[in-house]
């Protein structure tokens, strides 16, 4: 910028001595003046103009900071969550798991009991009887444990699956974010 005014300053001294007329060389000297004039006003407003822009780049590199640093709380909130989420199904799982072997035991045992009882009864007098109703305890005890085995298949796919849908239905709901 002082180079350039240096430089104004040599053409208006070349253009006073340089022997031109005194209304033509006032002219000349008028026209650098404004010519300097205009530069420095648009070196002014280019000025403001580059304050503002980095005004601006600041303000924006904040918001982006911002809101990087919340997306970034959000998502530790939410994988805490999921985490807090997956623990309370295992738990419900567990406990669930523990009612129906319970549930299963004392079924098993009830009818031991039942049968045991008609056993003692039939054994005095009838023994053929007595083995057709061993053999059914044995069937009904397979059946229960087939059955418990099925049961428990049977709410192991079923929480798989709801919990496979939780975790898409949270996956999705994220990206939609």
């Amino acid at each position: 910028m002082e180079e350039i005014e240096s430089l104004e300053q040599t053409l208006i001294q070349h253009l006073r001595t340089s022997g031109l007329r005194q209304a033509r060389e006032v002219s000349l000297v008028e026209e650098v003046l404004e010519i300097r004039k205009r530069r420095r006003q648009i070196f002014s407003s280019l000025e403001n103009q580059a304050k503002e822009a980095s005004i601006e780049a600041g303000k924006a590199a904040k918001a982006a900071e911002i809101e990087r640093d919340e997306i970034k709380e959000k998502f530790i909130q939410l994988k805490k969550q999921q985490k807090d989420e997956l623990l309370e199904l295992q738990q419900a799982w567990d406990e669930r798991e523990q009612s129906l072997i319970q549930h299963e035991e004392d079924h098993i045992e009830s009818l031991k009991k039942e049968w045991g009882k008609k056993f003692d009864k039939l054994r005095n007098g009838y023994v053929d009887e007595v083995k057709t109703l061993e053999d059914k305890i044995a069937k009904l005890t397979r059946e229960n444990e087939m059955m418990e085995k099925k049961i428990m298949e049977t709410m192991s796919m079923k929480v798989k699956n709801e919990l496979r849908e939780e975790y898409q239905k949270q996956y999705d709901d994220k990206v939609a974010e």
